[in-house]
């Protein structure tokens, strides 16, 4: 795999659910809306839970992996209020309903490029106004749900 640089890299949303257990096969069967004037997008991964148990015999500390969590991560954007993909970023954030994710990363040399989807919730949507020489921000907080990020390698 290549190294490759932010610049490209598309955040779209579906209103649309995978049915059943997802793969990639049914995430590219939803037609997503490309969100518009990305600006930054957070971190997202699996992390888990670090169990530990302190053992009375020796005095040392065990260490097991427990639960994990897919993350959350923030988006950021240039607020436009006629662009479809913030739209459905709107819908998303007033609705208790999980929506489809994907955040396609750039082709490099050597490779076609990667996609990664996910459901998700967005728990906050707000608007930065900021200062007179700020631009109107977008931001989305999106928590991803317990099934698993899928990767499509092009």
């Amino acid at each position: 795999m290549a190294i490759k640089g932010a610049l490209t890299t598309t955040f779209g949303v579906s209103a649309t659910l995978v049915s059943g257990t997802p793969d990639v096969t049914k995430y590219k069967g939803l037609t997503f809306t490309n969100c518009g004037e990305v600006v930054s997008i957070g971190e997202f991964g699996r992390e888990y839970q670090t169990v530990r148990v302190n053992n009375l015999a020796t005095g040392a500390t065990r260490k097991f992996k427990g639960s994990f969590d897919n993350g959350s991560f923030q988006a950021d954007l240039l607020f436009d209020s006629d662009d479809p993909g913030q739209t459905l970023l709107e819908a998303a954030a007033v609705s208790t309903a999980k929506y489809a994710f994907k955040v396609g990363l750039p082709a490099a040399s050597g490779d076609g490029g990667e996609d990664f989807y996910f459901q998700a919730l967005v728990t906050s949507l707000k608007r930065i106004v900021g200062g007179p020489d700020d631009a109107v921000m977008l931001r989305c907080m999106v928590e991803i749900d317990h099934l698993n990020i899928i990767e499509d390698t092009k």
